[in-house]
């Protein structure tokens, strides 16, 4: 078994490389595109754009989805068969994308909810910056209005 370290390391190497191999993984996210088990042709270190199934790592384990956008240093994947995306992860954990994945033909609803995930993820930092001042203000005067309510 490789533990997370081990696999980052390969996985440098390998983009390094710009090898290419061919792989199964097992899971539904990427239903119907990519069944359990079926082999898919990875091609390390390639750029990746919206739209391309990639493969990265996440906690310490390989993870193939659909890259969804693509801010900065930021990424974000979705399996096709789920309905939300993944948490955003950083682009330094791509390690290629896949060469033989079939392209995703959205509906008129996907479209709309990927157009939604995009612009909130647009606008993600303008709202943590502000939000999160007003909520450690909120938080101070909550722990105010609390001490001078309780008896010493």
């Amino acid at each position: 078994m490789v533990d997370a370290g081990e696999l980052a390391a390969i996985a440098s190497l390998w983009k390094r490389e710009r090898r290419t191999f061919t792989a199964s993984f097992g899971g539904v996210s990427m239903l119907p595109t990519i069944a359990a088990g079926a082999p898919v042709e990875i091609v390390c270190g390639d750029e990746a754009k919206p739209g391309d199934v990639i493969l990265f790592l996440h906690r310490g384990q390989v993870v193939v989805h659909r890259l969804i956008a693509r801010r900065g240093a930021w990424m974000l994947a979705r399996g096709d068969a789920n309905p939300i995306p993944d948490l955003p992860v950083s682009a330094d954990a791509l390690i290629g994308r896949a060469l033989s994945a079939a392209p995703y033909e959205e509906t008129g609803w996907q479209t709309f909810n990927r157009q939604l995930v995009v612009i909130a993820f647009r606008i993600a930092p303008t709202l943590a910056r502000r939000i999160v001042p007003l909520l450690w203000q909120i938080r101070r005067v909550v722990l105010a209005a609390h001490r001078t309510a309780t008896p010493s």
